[in-house]
């Protein structure tokens, strides 16, 4: 490994340029029509502009900060609490000198869709095809040569990723899907479980914006030692994953929207004759690195860039009834998109659930990647809908409500995982972990809960990722290892307070941009809960986590339905 590798300098998030925000102030402050729907098109009139369906009128509808009667700055410091934001967060992009990178590029007349802010559907309201027919079908997994596509590496496995932690002297490295779910949990914390905006939905401002379950969930994690630096690999768990089905088709709809066609239908569809099972050209030259405060390596995959906006992550959104029902897909393909707004069968209805799931780990992938947003493909697994780019920074505000508060919780974000990782590490030098964690969190009160399992360097750690399937053997070993093992649990509980000068704030942190916030932090092991309740929360976390069969399901299958 010869390769050179220099950081360059940044001051404040480095973002490419939004042209996208300037092709028309109109649709900023749009609000779309409700309810009109016509299949097999929308219904409606398209010019190639993008077709907007919600509000982009940015309203100040927060309410105003709660400030603590009692508690102070200088009480918060007598309880052990840090100041984290007392210096400002450093970010270095980090870049080969060898070579430039081949960024892939959208192809099938996709371009129009960055060019023009706004939904573009697959048919116009006659039911004529907006783009090439080839696109409406999606390819499915059995119809695909899955040895051609490129294998995801873990951080634990990545060869460039540790040489570079070990030039820039990064003592953790990870990529954006092993800490965007940790960074979750860290805005929660943050926020204490601030709800997401709903003045843009028309349709959905009675419904609750609140974060969805899945998202709130516990995740769990390794720290993999090797050469004084740890990988962040995120834990698949002993559970076969449901959602192997929309995995793979984020996979071969990436592609597929990247790669001309006739070399797409060469290179990844099975035909007759034999099979090329030679894998992909390595994605290690599309890879963004950046080294925050000087000892977190993150790398980020760039999948698409477009000369006039920058680098852009592929989101392949699978239709409301899909993501209910994976486990059945194949019964739910008959639900299809043919409406603007609406509770169901709408486009307005998968950016509310997207709002509530997923665009928080958006835009730290996004934040992370130096990316300008994501362009999104709908679809039911059988049929794509459209196509619309979403900007890092509708998302932010449609999350945040400000500016302020997202670049405060990116900053605030990185280094509580810098910090959590630092403190489990120092206390358990040169080992390998499993942390498990969650941010529980009411009005007034918030904190998160971290249980560590040391793992001694005599036990193999068994690492999974989503793109290998699990074996019968590796599904037991797995779940010996969480249920049998007697590897030391220890426990550690996050806080953190805001502060608008010295007044602490109480409450959801409705943060506004003329507020310039101080956030303390305090971690603590609790070394007062017995042994036998310590192992009780546990468990429970674990099963929360949906990442393993518990040994009492097991028990309700051999006993088969009451």
């Amino acid at each position: 490994m010869s390769r050179q590798v220099i950081a360059k300098a940044a001051t404040g998030h480095a973002r490419p340029p939004h042209q996208h925000q300037q092709h028309s102030k109109k649709k900023w402050s749009a609000v779309s029509k409700a309810g009109r729907s016509a299949p097999p098109g929308l219904g409606l009139p398209y010019d190639g502009k993008g077709i907007i369906y919600r509000n982009l009128k940015y309203v100040d509808d927060q309410p105003d900060l709660s400030m603590d009667q009692k508690l102070t700055v200088e009480k918060l410091q007598k309880q052990n609490f840090v100041e984290i934001t007392s210096t400002p967060l450093t970010k270095q992009s980090v870049v080969f000198t060898d070579r430039v990178p081949q960024y892939p590029m959208l192809n099938h007349g996709l371009d129009k869709v960055m060019k023009n802010y706004g939904l573009h559907p697959m048919k116009d309201e006659r039911g004529e095809y907006l783009f090439p027919r080839f696109l409406a079908k999606c390819p499915q997994p059995s119809e695909v040569n899955h040895a051609a596509f490129p294998r995801f590496i873990t951080s634990s496995k990545d060869k460039i990723l540790h040489s570079i932690a070990l030039k820039l002297r990064a003592k953790f490295k990870g990529s954006t899907s092993s800490v965007s779910g940790i960074m979750s949990h860290c805005y929660f914390l943050l926020s204490r479980h601030k709800n997401v905006r709903s003045s843009h939905v028309a349709s959905f401002k009675a419904q609750p914006m609140h974060f969805t379950p899945a998202a709130v969930k516990p995740v769990s994690f390794f720290l993999r030692h090797n050469e004084g630096t740890y990988s962040i690999d995120r834990d698949a768990g002993s559970k076969p994953s449901e959602n192997v089905v929309l995995m793979d088709m984020g996979r071969i709809l990436e592609h597929l929207l990247t790669t001309p066609y006739d070399e797409f239908k060469n290179r990844f569809l099975l035909h007759d004759g034999p099979v090329d099972t030679t894998p992909a050209p390595s994605a290690d030259a599309c890879y963004n690195y950046l080294l925050v405060d000087d000892s977190l390596l993150l790398r980020s995959q760039l999948d698409c860039w477009h000369p006039d906006v920058g680098i852009v992550d592929i989101k392949t959104r699978a239709t409301y009834a899909i993501r209910m029902h994976v486990a059945e897909w194949k019964q739910h393909t008959y639900y299809k998109l043919d409406k603007l707004t609406g509770a169901e069968r709408s486009f307005e209805r998968e950016f509310y659930d997207m709002t509530r799931a997923a665009f928080l780990k958006y835009i730290f992938q996004c934040r992370i990647g130096s990316m300008a947003g994501v362009f999104v493909a709908y679809h039911n697994t059988e049929e794509m809908f459209g196509f619309e780019f979403l900007s890092l920074k509708e998302m932010e505000y449609a999350v945040f409500q400000s500016q302020a508060l997202a670049d405060l919780t990116f900053d605030v974000s990185c280094k509580m995982l810098s910090q959590i990782c630092e403190h489990v590490t120092s206390r358990f030098p040169s080992e390998s972990l499993r942390l498990i964690l969650q941010t529980q969190t009411n009005y007034q009160h918030s904190e998160m809960t971290i249980f560590v399992e040391r793992l001694p360097s005599t036990q193999q750690v068994i690492l999974t990722d989503s793109s290998s399937p699990l074996t019968q053997q590796t599904q037991e070993n797995l779940r010996k290892q969480v249920f049998e093992s007697v590897n030391p649990i220890h426990k550690y509980v996050v806080k953190i307070e805001t502060a608008i000068g010295d007044k602490v704030i109480a409450g959801q942190l409705h943060l506004r941009d003329h507020h310039d916030a101080r956030v303390f932090l305090k971690i603590e092991e609790d070394i007062t809960t017995p042994k036998a309740k310590m192992m009780d929360e546990y468990m429970r976390m674990v099963r929360d986590s949906s990442l393993h069969v518990m040994p009492d399901e097991d028990t309700k299958k051999s006993q088969g339905p009451p």
